[in-house]
């Protein structure tokens, strides 16, 4: 139980140190807000193993039932979160037992006394952060609870790690006690109703029953019906004698009919952790054990795949974008259907999926998504990029050249450093920042340095294609450090 505890409150401290927020410990264990989930637990069977194993969740009797109930242990809990060794205090966590309509509280509405539930809950955070509050009715926004917990950097590695280390536990748990992965799915699915008391499930009597032949009566029954009361009157033989022949006549004349008992169709069940594509698959090829990566289950999957999009097409009415929510981490994820087109005007015609992309890329704001877009296509495929711009009539600009920035100078007449360096940043300012080469490859060509020699060269490739023309300039660097060396001790001398 120690190493349970340890485990888990190492996550529980990391958690906590964010802002404040309330999980609920039990109910439906696939919402946001539930401490299941944000432990990184998708099996509510783990999870409720890891509490037992913790001593945070147990068997005990309660009312109305007579075999022993997996139920939520508040004591242990609150004991949990005061002791100091785990790491945990009143500022960083708090536990209560609370009651109320979940649904109710989701949707803005006012509560139902009828569809209350108690919840045992758990606050995680600073209790001086903005998002404290007393209890989970008050965490609301615009009226509604507010159902996603704050964002925690590293918070899925921390969930790995507890995954990993309670493997041994939880195993442990469930091999010793069977019924855990029942009760477990049942507490995951359900919330823990008011009223205890099972009510009784009503008996449904088949048409036949009426003339089956009566149970015989039980001991009770029978001891009951001889302390009663005797008649007053006794039937005369005629009478006895009438109905005796009755009985005869209809055992004669009548077949008895045989009594069929009630066909009642199977209910299947599906966790929420089994494999609807195998089901499927095996339903479709009438194997249940297909291989996934076979061709007749590639194929079977194909024929599933486009039903369940024409299907969700047909609902949403929207034959380009498939939205739909991913049970993996409870948000909505969208595909976009991108035609393939061969001529350039069937592409315009069929570009409607544009818009669409950039309005879903850019959360709503298209432009925003478009000028990201750009950027990508200009650096990823520049030359279609640049012959676009062209055909558009938009004129690119390349970088001049450190040499003719140089010339430049030389014809205006610019000689001085500090004059070269105010009119660049004036050019820059109007055509670019990148529209000039560096600053400090202009001063190399500019008085006071030595030449820069220029030439070609006839650069062969290895591949046996055609020579290409390659012009180059090149600088004798030990003539360029004697004549800044010169040029220094002069300023020094002076």
């Amino acid at each position: 139980m120690i190493k349970a505890r340890e485990l888990l409150a190492a996550l529980l401290v990391f958690i906590a140190a964010g802002d404040s927020f309330w999980y609920t410990i039990n109910g439906d264990t696939t919402t946001e807000y539930a401490l299941c989930r944000r432990l990184g637990f998708f099996s509510e069977v783990d999870y409720y193993a890891l509490l037992i194993a913790a001593g945070l969740a147990g068997y005990a009797v309660t009312p109305g039932h007579e075999k022993k109930q997996l139920k939520i242990n508040p004591k242990e809990w609150v004991e949990f979160i005061q002791t100091e060794e785990y790491g945990l205090s009143s500022e960083t966590a708090e536990h209560i037992k609370k009651k109320f309509d979940i649904d109710a509280l989701v949707a803005g509405k006012n509560q139902s006394t009828s569809n209350r539930c108690n919840f045992h809950l758990i606050r995680l955070g600073d209790k001086r952060s903005k998002s404290y509050e007393k209890n989970m009715s008050k965490q609301k926004q615009n009226g509604k609870l507010i159902t996603s917990p704050p964002a925690l950097p590293a918070l899925r590695a921390r969930q790995r790690t507890l995954s990993r280390s309670t493997q041994d536990i939880i195993a442990d748990v469930i091999v010793h006690n069977e019924d855990v992965f029942y009760d477990a799915i049942r507490l995951g699915r359900t919330f823990t109703k008011t009223t205890s008391t099972p009510k009784p499930k009503p008996v449904r009597e088949h048409p036949s029953s009426q003339t089956a032949t009566p149970s015989p009566p039980t001991k009770k029954q029978r001891s009951v019906q001889q302390c009663s009361t005797p008649s007053n009157t006794m039937p005369s033989p005629e009478r006895v004698l009438e109905s005796s022949v009755g009985i005869g006549e209809r055992m004669i004349t009548q077949t008895p009919e045989p009594v069929v008992a009630p066909v009642v169709a199977p209910v299947v069940t599906l966790r929420k952790d089994c494999d609807l594509v195998q089901i499927a698959l095996g339903h479709a090829t009438g194997d249940t054990h297909i291989d996934v990566e076979s061709a007749e289950a590639s194929a079977a999957l194909d024929r599933l795949l486009t039903q369940c999009i024409a299907l969700k097409q047909k609902i949403s009415g929207d034959k380009i974008v498939l939205n739909y929510n991913d049970h993996r981490n409870r948000k909505d994820a969208t595909f976009v259907r991108v035609p393939r087109n061969q001529s350039e005007q069937t592409a315009l015609r069929q570009n409607k999926f544009w818009s669409r992309v950039h309005t879903v890329h850019g959360m709503g704001d298209a432009p925003k998504s478009a000028k990201r877009a750009a950027k990508h296509f200009k650096n990823q495929y520049e030359d279609a990029f640049n012959d676009f711009l062209h055909e558009e009539g938009i004129a690119t600009r390349h970088m001049m050249e450190a040499h003719k920035v140089a010339a430049m100078f030389k014809a205006g007449g610019v000689t001085a450093k500090k004059s070269r360096r105010a009119l660049l940043r004036v050019l820059r300012h109007h055509f670019g920042k990148h529209a000039f080469a560096p600053e400090h490859q202009v001063h190399m060509l500019c008085d006071g340095h030595t030449k820069v020699e220029v030439n070609k060269i006839e650069y062969q490739y290895e591949e046996g294609e055609a020579p290409e023309t390659l012009d180059y300039h090149q600088k004798n660097i030990a003539k360029e450090t004697e004549a800044q060396l010169r040029v220094s001790e002069l300023a020094i001398i002076l």
